[in-house]
């Protein structure tokens, strides 16, 4: 097999035939042309050096090595839309991380916000830091944290009050 040949498109493909048992039904699915879908099942084919599907009665069926394509296909392709997943998750801020470095007098105020906030995304990993306001300061400096609480601004051009 050369796997260099191999793409997600193929293997897409190749599962909507196999699951639809037509190649007509696969690239009216998929939005494509029928002797599109034929050329990529023949690309398919030629990359794997395997004959995968058979005719019978009219329906296209997997060969021995047709169905143990069509597993490891079904895992891969799902297993990139798990991750797919993950990055709409990690986009909407349900999923990630970030750290809070704050200095020791917003201490306080800070663990009724965040309580919430972590019921709600149990899944964001949030980091936080207390320290003096000159230990802040220099995290400030270096962009060590995402966010900065101080009870009093820092006057730096590159800060937002």
């Amino acid at each position: 097999m050369n796997i260099r040949h191999l793409t997600f498109r193929l293997l897409q493909v190749y599962v909507a035939v196999v699951r639809s048992g037509s190649v007509s039904e696969a690239a009216r699915q998929l939005h494509l042309t029928q002797p599109t879908v034929s050329q990529q099942l023949k690309r398919l084919t030629v990359a794997v050096g395997e004959p995968l599907l058979e005719s019978r009665e009219g329906r296209q069926v997997t060969t021995e090595a047709g169905a143990e394509l069509y597993r490891a296909s079904r895992e891969v392709l799902g297993r990139f839309a798990d991750f797919d997943d993950y990055l709409a998750a990690l986009r909407g801020g349900e999923r990630g991380r970030f750290s809070i470095a704050l200095v020791n007098t917003a201490q306080y105020v800070l663990p009724r916000l965040l309580g919430p906030y972590s019921q709600a995304f149990p899944e964001v990993d949030v980091t936080v830091h207390i320290g003096n306001r000159r230990q802040m300061l220099t995290r400030f400096e270096r962009q060590e944290d995402d966010l900065y609480v101080f009870s009093h601004p820092p006057s730096l051009a590159h800060a937002l009050a």
